[in-house]
């Protein structure tokens, strides 16, 4: 017969694994790219076409890649799909952002938001970015554009 305590430990490992699941960055294969078309953006093996500006692509679709989001630029129902941010928080983020210009640094979300602190920009410092995407930055063509 099994014994019921490792029987209970095995359950909580799994219990546990489900929980974290969702903490961890999704990844996309090496040979997959984001494809822009005429129907909007979407993932497909890499067979190779003209580079696009990947600023372009929507906020969930940078988030299943892994990508940070640019913090001057993100919709509030976006941001609201970073870890630590909900309705509140986003929507005072655009809120300052509207009222007095982009964010030089994620570093100034701290001292104009009203909520967010050093912590929480230490926490969404790899979802965000201020400057150049890194996502095109990466030496790799990650986006295509369907001719």
């Amino acid at each position: 017969m099994p014994d019921p305590g490792a029987a209970r430990a095995w359950v909580w490992v799994g219990v546990a694994a489900l929980a974290l699941a969702p903490l961890l960055p999704p990844t996309v294969p090496d040979s997959h790219v984001a494809v822009r078309g005429e129907a909007g953006c979407r993932l497909r093996p890499d067979r190779g076409g003209p580079e696009c500006s990947c600023t372009e692509l929507g906020a969930r679709l940078r988030r299943v890649l892994g990508w940070p989001l640019d913090v001057n630029a993100v919709h509030a129902d976006g941001l609201e799909l970073l870890p630590g941010l909900g309705p509140v928080r986003a929507a005072a983020i655009r809120a300052e952002r509207e009222r007095r210009g982009p964010f030089r640094s994620l570093d100034e979300l701290a001292r104009r938001v009203h909520g967010v602190g050093p912590a929480s920009v230490r926490a969404l410092r790899p979802h965000l970015y201020t400057e150049d995407d890194p996502a095109c930055a990466s030496g790799r063509a990650l986006c295509r554009c369907d001719s």
